[in-house]
């Protein structure tokens, strides 16, 4: 697949078939005094659409403007981990990351207010190697916990105890949580497949999707309810009508997604697929199986790679 960044971030005129510039963000001057937690660029600009990169593989959550021309690096984390992975953003742009100690016991989640490079709580109660990370429409977080005694892990706003933890047969090696917008909760298991949790409610269901080996990312469009599938083994992308077991199609990439993402920008929806063995992000209309350009973003990590992404939306702090 031809790496390109589509120029649609700064002007929506332009569509896929035009010819667009192949660009690598670059790093801004750090802020003085932050250079030991981190830090945000003097010009970094809240208004704007950002995207929120882990590797998986290093200490750094690496920040990039999805509205200025070529994706410039505007902020970088590094008071962060042990391994930063899974993040989450809540309505008000407090970033939440779930640190899996590289899959060793002692992870924990961080919270971020937003802007912040330092965190102002960590969670660590009943998590052992927490992975990735979700929060509902009343701020509870939801933490997905593998390791020997796999769980959903669930944390009132801004409490350290756990008020829940949810343990289920269909809970063995989960992936990516997610919330549509009834508030049920959805997850990947590598095991088990899709699952659904309904509002209010604290047993798993299985959706019962086919042809899926090993899912991991899962996003749910909001425009249409279709379901997103990543398998990052296989290296694809399945695409389901709300509803529907059987996929509808395909996603025409090649990367091997751990996570999937989606926002909206200038009032349309985008599909974010990042690439866990490069700093590649491929974006798609949220109707399209081509997608309209590649991210070509310096992601942390040695080596580099874009394991995880979350989306803050245009006018979000």
């Amino acid at each position: 697949m031809a790496r390109y960044v589509a120029l649609f971030f700064v002007s929506l005129s332009l569509s896929a078939g035009v010819a667009a510039a192949n660009v690598t963000g670059g790093s801004p001057q750090r802020v003085a005094g932050q250079r030991h937690g981190g830090w945000m660029a003097p010009d970094a600009n809240p208004k704007h659409a950002w995207m929120y990169v882990t590797s998986g593989r290093g200490n750094a959550i690496a920040i990039f403007d999805l509205q200025r021309i070529g994706t410039p690096q505007i902020g970088e984390i590094t008071n962060v981990g042990p391994v930063p992975n899974g993040m989450a953003l809540d309505s008000q742009g407090t970033l939440y990351v779930a640190n899996w100690n590289g899959g060793q016991n002692g992870g924990n989640v961080e919270v971020f207010p937003a802007g912040a490079t330092s965190p102002s709580l960590t969670l660590t109660e009943d998590l052992s190697i927490p992975l990735t990370v979700s929060v509902d429409g009343q701020a509870n977080v939801y933490v997905v916990n593998r390791g020997s005694a796999p769980s959903i892990v669930v944390f009132p706003p801004g409490q350290t105890t756990p008020s829940q933890v949810i343990t289920s047969s269909l809970i063995q090696d989960p992936v990516q949580i997610v919330f549509d917008s009834a508030q049920n909760l959805y997850y990947t298991d590598n095991i088990t497949g899709i699952s659904e949790i309904p509002a209010g409610s604290s047993q798993p269901v299985s959706l019962g999707l086919q042809g899926l080996d090993d899912p991991s990312g899962l996003i749910i469009d909001p425009v249409n309810g279709n379901f997103f599938v990543s398998e990052t083994s296989n290296h694809k992308v399945l695409v389901y009508a709300s509803g529907a077991v059987q996929p509808s199609y395909a996603l025409k990439s090649s990367i091997g997604a751990c996570s999937l993402g989606v926002g909206t920008l200038k009032g349309k929806e985008y599909i974010y697929v990042p690439d866990c063995g490069a700093g590649d992000v491929a974006v798609f209309k949220h109707d399209a199986r081509r997608p309209l350009g590649v991210l070509n973003l310096p992601a942390p990590g040695n080596p580099p790679g874009a394991s995880c992404i979350v989306f803050k939306p245009e006018g979000v702090p």
